[in-house]
């Protein structure tokens, strides 16, 4: 399992898509965002559930069912996006349904307890259904409230399921700006820095670890040494070479910053003579190939760089304390 979050327009939903572009889709915010951006941004018609996934009950029965009626077989992956809204919208249901105590009083707890109930349900089900499942959400930022200090996470109708939801997951990723990156036609990133007390984030394939990742789920989870049967959309297999070519180019340079230019062009010309046809969504597919080139090269570099780097944390931002004066010096 993986989970991604982050404040609207990260590409969080288009970094999924890219991924697992096979994938059986969840829309908790409605289908329009999901095939807008599969068809825009990587030429290809996504898989989106039919009915109707408004609540965690109705999310927890569609994993029943996929695990009873064997779905693995044809989806490798399920990716719900906007776990945030079929969170909140549960809450409301119980507070709308309530439960009354022995006193008669209505039990403000329980959409709570139902709600730690029923993600637990899930958690437990998403394991056994013979699938990867990638779960996408807002963002709730760090607070304090009486003295607790709660980190920034996914955002799950409670502050309580931030680090709760996480701890089942390979992959926790904060979907942020990087004006830095190389890529040509993105500038977004992936936080991930188990480090940070500040946010939830890391990776248990320990390919990310200490800042700004590529934007791409595909490539962090395909440099690792477990294999998530990543697949692609039937006849583009041929992008795997075209970013493998971009990749070594990449992991060779002396200056990636000075070749990059030039090391997309001969992609994309690479990509020209192998796609197929040559209208809008040839385009589309030799960007998208493209892309997963510079994050792979780009993961490659850093991971190559990093085995023998010692992992330690990040130098507090308390103030050292000031040592105290010397005695004076007997006269």
């Amino acid at each position: 399992m993986a989970a991604i979050y982050g404040t609207p327009k990260r590409m969080k939903t288009s970094m999924v898509l890219g991924a697992c572009p096979n994938a059986l889709w969840v829309a908790g915010e409605g289908a329009n965002a999901i095939h807008s951006v599969a068809t825009n941004e990587y030429g290809f018609e996504p898989i989106i559930y039919e009915a109707p996934i408004r609540t965690l009950p109705d999310l927890h029965q569609l994993l029943q069912a996929a695990a009873n009626d064997g779905w693995a077989g044809s989806y490798p992956e399920l990716a719900v996006d906007g776990l945030t809204a079929i969170c909140d919208a549960s809450i409301q249901m119980w507070k709308d349904n309530p439960k009354l105590t022995d006193k008669g009083k209505v039990d403000n707890f329980y959409p709570y307890q139902q709600l730690k109930d029923y993600l637990l349900r899930i958690a437990n089900d998403a394991r056994h259904i013979g699938m990867s499942v990638y779960y996408v959400t807002h963002e709730q930022v760090p607070s304090t409230r009486e003295g607790v200090f709660t980190p920034g996470g996914p955002s799950l109708g409670s502050k309580q399921q931030v680090t709760y939801v996480p701890a089942w997951c390979d992959l926790n990723a904060r979907a942020v700006l990087f004006p830095d990156y190389p890529g040509r036609w993105e500038k977004a990133g992936l936080y991930i820095n188990p480090w940070d007390p500040e946010w939830v984030t890391g990776d248990r394939n320990g390919v990310a670890s200490g800042g700004i990742m590529p934007p791409s789920i595909r490539e962090l989870l395909r440099a690792s040494a477990v294999d998530y049967g990543l697949s692609r959309v039937p006849g583009l297999e041929w992008q795997d070479d075209v970013a493998d070519l971009i990749a070594d180019a990449i992991v060779q340079s002396d200056d990636v910053n000075a070749h990059i230019d030039g090391i997309i062009d001969e992609g994309i010309n690479a990509g020209q003579k192998v796609a197929k046809g040559s209208g809008r969504e040839a385009l589309l597919h030799i960007r998208w190939a493209v892309q997963d080139g510079v994050a792979r090269g780009v993961i490659r570099r850093r991971r190559d760089g990093m085995i023998f780097s010692p992992m330690e944390p990040p130098p507090s931002k308390k103030a050292a304390a000031k040592t105290p004066p010397p005695p004076p010096t007997p006269s």
